[in-house]
């Protein structure tokens, strides 16, 4: 899980190394950056779970928890992001 900017947080990208962390091949957006606001991602965190799946959170604009289940194939099948073909998605506000 990373921010694609160098100096803002405005997307989010889950990624796949298959050599512990040496190359990145696979990496997929989860959230893409916004042409019409500034919509900040932060603190990122996943955790693999025994069956595969994938449990992510992140802060969505400093208000807000989201929280993504997604696994290795959802990676690997590229940049479609389409945020309805996520298998989970939940909105928690803080």
């Amino acid at each position: 899980m990373f921010n694609n900017g160098t100096t803002d947080r405005l997307s989010i990208t889950a990624a796949l190394s298959e050599d512990s962390g040496n190359t990145w091949p696979y990496s997929r957006l989860l959230e893409p950056e916004k042409t019409d606001t500034a919509i900040e991602y932060s603190y990122p965190s996943a955790l693999q779970t025994p069956d595969g799946k994938l449990h992510v959170t992140y802060t969505y604009d400093r208000q807000t928890i989201k929280y993504n289940a997604i696994d290795e194939d959802w990676i690997k099948a590229g940049n479609k992001n389409i945020v309805a073909e996520k298998k989970d998605v939940l909105q928690v506000n803080i």
